[in-house]
């Protein structure tokens, strides 16, 4: 043969025993493969070595299916090696594609074709999924041969030849064969049995096919990158495809058309003389079925007119009688207006009673504190009158004399008279809600009672956090709480305490005013708790109470106010608290 382009000046140099060393012949391929694969070079072979070499391995693999040896190309290298060998590590076949092993040996270029590697199975078959114990075609050194899920999911059988298990699978040897579909494909159909084959979705696996090289072929594999990006995809590119894998059979040709239309019209010209039939008949039996619902109804109809006419005589008496029972209902109806109007009217009366017992009461309580806080001074007046009378007696007296204890006099009176100013001021309705101190109205309240709770040795504790406002009416707080303080002290006084005590505590609660009155009086019957804040109830004799004080505090704390009053037994004694 001729030497391979540029080794020529290589191959003039050789000797004639490097010639003949790189000689091989059929019978060594067949018969002493070791002996020529341990003399192969790694590199390229020389001269006419190369081109014959390549011809006599390629006319064994066509004329000898048992040959085991095949011939690979890849990166300018070209070895002869055993089959065996070769699919071991990794060479080519048109069932293998890139695996592991494959990448850690060589570098691959980009993917020049992608096959699909699915399962098939007999067309004319019922296939209901994977089951363990299932036969399974794959061949031998392939991608599928190795997976995981074929083996977990049936048992795989491996196969060196792809025409063999097909004829296996067709002959019912085997169940099902995990292959590359366009490979099984082709082979079908150059064999005429591409209409016993299904090809299940989606694929198993996706084998990716390209041109392996040397890893430190950096360079060429660059170049065939680019050669590969611009012919994959090309009209060239597909002729070669369609060559190599073959192109499918059209379904639709214009006998299989014909056929489809011919069929379509016979059915439907049958179908339609049936439908024809089936619908007069239908019609027939919709048209008696009609009547004799017409019929019926007719009949029903005369029932309905009488008994709408029986209906329309009772509605009427109906009518007649509610005409009369809404006018009796009308008449109730004033009678009772009537009894509400003057119930009302008591109400308001016997409201406008307590309001005024009520007031009768705070009159009562201030009377009884001016007397307290007038009594003092009264006394303080008499002996002025006194000590003036004694010096008249005994002759001392002179004008300097009467007018100091005159002045004294007249400065005892005009206290009494601001005394009068302040209780009647204290008293006085307000008329708009405003914001007031509580400190301010807890102070001016224990003023006006302290002549009394002094009289019955009674200490009063205040303590407050200061700056605690509330917005209402001051003067009715203000007589809210002095009811709760002349219910403590007449608790004190009239159980006798040893060391009566009343303690105040001023505070804010949940962003409201808080004021907490305690004493150590013994507290309240836990009978009479419930309903110490009803009208007209006092546990106390009712020569000394009408209970119409914490009811009316109860009303100008909750409905005036829009707060909250409440008691209960703490300790030795009992609490009020009022939150505004």
């Amino acid at each position: 043969g001729t030497p391979k382009r540029g080794e020529e000046a290589r191959v003039a140099r050789m000797s004639a025993a490097e010639i003949t060393r790189s000689t091989v012949t059929r019978r060594q391929i067949r018969e002493a493969f070791e002996t020529i694969d341990q003399r192969a070079q790694a590199g390229i072979y020389p001269g006419f070595g190369l081109r014959r070499l390549y011809e006599l391995e390629m006319e064994a693999l066509t004329t000898q299916p048992d040959c085991g040896v095949l011939w690979a190309a890849a990166s300018g290298s070209n070895q002869s090696v055993s089959a065996e060998g070769f699919r071991r590590v990794g060479g080519f076949d048109p069932a293998l594609t890139i695996n592991e092993e494959r990448k850690r040996r060589f570098m691959f270029t980009r993917p020049v074709d992608t096959q699909p590697i699915s399962y098939i199975v007999l067309n004319e078959g019922r296939f209901d999924g994977l089951r363990g114990g299932m036969r399974a075609g794959v061949m031998r050194g392939s991608s599928s041969h190795g997976d995981r899920r074929c083996r977990d999911s049936c048992q795989p059988g491996p196969y060196d030849s792809l025409r063999k298990l097909l004829f296996d699978l067709l002959s019912e040897d085997l169940d099902i064969a995990l292959v590359p579909a366009p490979s099984m494909v082709k082979l079908a159909l150059d064999l005429g049995l591409e209409g016993h084959l299904r090809v299940l979705e989606p694929p198993l696996l996706e084998g990716v096919r390209a041109m392996a090289l040397r890893p430190d072929e950096t360079e060429l594999q660059e170049r065939l990158n680019r050669a590969i990006g611009q012919f994959v995809g090309t009209p060239e590119y597909r002729k070669i495809y369609f060559k190599w894998w073959g192109k499918p059979k059209a379904f639709w040709t214009t006998a299989t058309v014909a056929w489809t239309v011919t069929a379509a019209l016979v059915f439907s010209a049958l179908g339609m003389g049936y439908w024809r039939y089936t619908s007069v008949l239908r019609l027939n039996r919709t048209l008696g079925q009609t009547l004799a619902q017409l019929e019926q109804s007719r009949e029903e109809l005369h029932e309905q007119a009488i008994l709408l006419e029986q209906e329309v005589a009772e509605r009427q008496q109906t009518q007649e009688a509610l005409a009369v029972k809404q006018r009796q209902l009308e008449e109730l109806n004033k009678v009772l207006a009537d009894g509400i109007n003057e119930a009302v009217a008591e109400l308001r009366h016997k409201d406008q009673m307590l309001i005024q017992q009520g007031r009768l009461a705070a009159m009562g309580e201030m009377i009884n504190n001016i007397s307290h806080q007038w009594r003092q001074p009264l006394n303080n007046i008499g002996l002025i009158v006194q000590n003036l009378q004694l010096a008249y007696q005994s002759g001392d007296l002179t004008a300097a004399e009467v007018n100091k204890e005159a002045d004294k006099a007249m400065d005892v009176i005009l206290h009494m008279s601001r005394t009068i100013d302040d209780f009647r001021n204290f008293f006085r309705q307000d008329k708009e809600k405003r914001t007031f101190e509580i400190n301010t109205v807890v102070n001016s309240s224990l003023e006006f009672i302290a002549a009394t709770l002094e009289s019955c040795r009674i200490r009063v504790d205040v303590t407050s956090e200061g700056g605690v406002s509330a917005v209402g009416y001051q003067n009715e707080y203000a007589q809210v709480l002095l009811n709760i303080l002349a219910n403590a002290r007449d608790a004190l006084v009239e159980r006798r305490v040893a060391a009566p005590r009343i303690s105040i505590r001023i505070g804010r609660e949940n962003g409201r005013s808080l004021l907490v009155v305690r004493d150590n009086g013994g507290g309240i019957a836990e009978d009479n708790l419930p309903r110490i804040f009803y009208p007209y109830f006092t546990p106390n004799d009712p020569v000394k109470g009408n209970g119409i004080g914490l009811y009316m505090s109860k009303v100008i704390i909750e409905k005036n106010m829009d707060g909250r009053l409440t008691a209960r037994n703490v300790g030795d004694g009992a609490e009020f608290r009022i939150e505004v």
